[in-house]
């Protein structure tokens, strides 16, 4: 008895500590967990508030908690340093405290974390996450065979989760030796515990009696963490929630408000987004279009030149066959440069069907846009990861945006789709903007094209399509015409470059020989639409 009260009092000081310096900030989220290990239930004691934001005032106010907290300078150190703040948490967990740090590489607005968790007689540890999403194609890292023989099943049960397959994934904590010590995994629609298999299952294998606290079957989870250690077998169920300027002065406060927020949160998204989408095309079959781009990138950028742009460029003047090599360069560089209007500066963008990350590398560069490219290839996959880019491997009609954009952009893509309406409504729930340009084909009926990789509609279906499924056109263009010289530049340098055995390499090279013949007339029955939508 006296311990509980010992823990109550040191948990409404930490509150108190909190409070007196966060209860004022906006954007901000309290946080708590579960803890669940061999026949015990742990549920209170571990809770964390989060900052998201990076004025100067969020700075401040979390140095002044950490020092607080008697920091090691260390931790002061890489807070007062950190590179465009994001979000920072602070956790406690006994007489432990974490300071959370998320920030973005300026280069390539790629997210990182980091975590200190120190205390008065626990010697500081640092770690840090990297996240991967679950892919039925390709895995980075095989994440369960970190997991411990015991919990296995649960977890493999947890992963089967089609809905966390179509949008989420893992994040992998390292330890100071660079090992895996944690896998989290996420559940950003936040579903109640008792409505996924796995949790159930947990219960069993830990062999702990539900009984003992039916509010778990209704807990509202954000993410499942599994401890590594096969020695010490335990997983810890976290939830969270917006926190108002109502500040808890107690544990048992904190939990009340944040489990009505979370269970209101999963309501509303079941509502208005989940149950409002069509099912996806798990079983399509989109003639294989991950293989078809892939290729060797030595290859490729012989073909595409150095900064891999594959998309038409827009040249300012017909120079058609005349085009040289730094007209080419400077009409794909415009052909991204010109949709800068139509996206949003500072915006979180979802590029689908990337490439090998051109245009996505121009803006972030450009509009200091986080951008997160999709592509079904593997090489591209690689190439762009290699950079330092966001980019997730999958097919866009397999999967689910991972979350809210303010745009998503699709350059020449779209044209890869089967099931494009269905695609469209999809989209229509994750983000409040459309930018594509898509290469239409006016003049036949809709069928398939180049290698069998396109499924071709017209410029009046495409409008239609956009219509039916919610859309507002803004903005309607058709650029083909600024875009024709781009061809003759792709077949002078295939000509230079002997047979391979390339698929996708001698499907262009066939395409362009065969429309240079005929290109203007080619053009014309042929647009592309440059289209924004909201």
């Amino acid at each position: 008895m006296v311990k509980e009260i010992t823990d109550a009092t040191l948990t409404a000081c930490n509150l108190a500590i909190l409070g007196s310096s966060f209860s004022s900030l906006q954007n901000k989220k309290l946080e708590f967990s579960y803890r669940l290990s061999p026949g015990r239930l742990e549920t209170s004691g571990r809770w964390s508030c989060w900052i998201e934001g990076n004025t100067a005032t969020d700075l401040s106010t979390v140095r002044t908690v950490i020092n607080q907290l008697q920091a090691p300078e260390k931790v002061r150190k890489a807070q007062a340093s950190l590179e465009n703040p994001v979000t920072q948490g602070i956790g406690f967990s006994a007489n432990t405290y974490r300071l959370y740090l998320h920030g973005r590489k300026t280069a390539t607005q790629k997210d990182f974390y980091e975590a200190w968790r120190w205390g008065p007689d626990v010697p500081l540890k640092t770690y840090t996450y990297t996240f991967q999403f679950w892919s039925s194609i390709y895995n980075a890292i095989a994440v369960e065979s970190f997991i411990p023989q015991l919990l296995l099943p649960a977890f493999n049960k947890l992963v089967s989760n089609k809905r966390f397959q179509q949008m989420s994934g893992y994040w992998i904590r390292y330890n100071e030796k660079c090992l895996i010590d944690q896998v989290d995994i996420c559940f950003p629609w936040q579903p109640l515990a008792g409505s996924l298999q796995g949790c159930r299952l947990l219960l069993e294998l830990l062999e702990i009696d539900s009984s003992t606290n039916p509010a778990l079957e209704e807990f509202p989870v954000r993410h499942i963490v599994f401890n590594t250690d096969v020695n010490f077998p335990c997983v810890t169920l976290y939830t969270s929630a917006p926190a108002d300027h109502t500040w808890p002065n107690d544990e048992d406060r904190l939990q009340s408000f944040v489990l009505t927020s979370a269970r209101a949160h999963h309501q509303q998204t079941e509502k208005h987004v989940f149950a409002a989408l069509p099912s996806l095309n798990i079983n399509v079959d989109n003639n294989d279009i991950g293989e078809f781009y892939d290729g060797a990138v030595a290859l490729w950028k012989q073909v595409l030149g150095d900064k891999m742009h594959y998309h038409a460029g827009l040249f300012e003047s017909n120079t058609m066959n005349d085009a040289s090599e730094e007209d080419m360069q400077q009409a794909l560089d415009y052909a991204v440069s010109s949709l800068y209007p139509l996206l949003p500066k500072s915006g979180r963008v979802y590029d689908i069907g990337c490439g090998w990350g051109g245009p996505m590398s121009m803006i972030v560069n450009d509009l200091r846009c986080r951008v997160l490219g999709l592509t079904p290839s593997l090489t591209q996959f690689k190439y762009i990861t290699e950079k330092g880019f966001n980019v997730r491997l999958g097919d866009a009609e397999k999967t689910l945006p991972p979350g809210y954009f303010d745009c998503v952009l699709m350059l020449e893509s779209f044209c890869h789709i089967l099931h494009k309406e269905k695609l469209l409504h999809i989209l229509r729930r994750f983000s409040s903007r459309l930018v594509m340009r898509v290469n239409c084909q006016d003049s036949a009926p809709p069928g398939v094209a180049f290698g069998g990789s396109m499924h071709m509609i017209s410029s009046n279906d495409l409008k239609d399509m956009l219509q039916k499924t919610g859309w507002t056109i803004r903005h309607w263009q058709n650029v083909r015409q600024a875009a024709l010289p781009s061809v003759y530049v792709w077949n002078k340098r295939l000509q230079s470059i002997p047979v391979t055995n390339d698929r996708h390499i001698e499907t262009l090279r066939l395409w362009c020989a065969r429309i240079t013949n005929g290109l203007e007339e080619w053009g014309a029955n042929n647009p592309l639409i440059e289209v924004m939508a909201e």
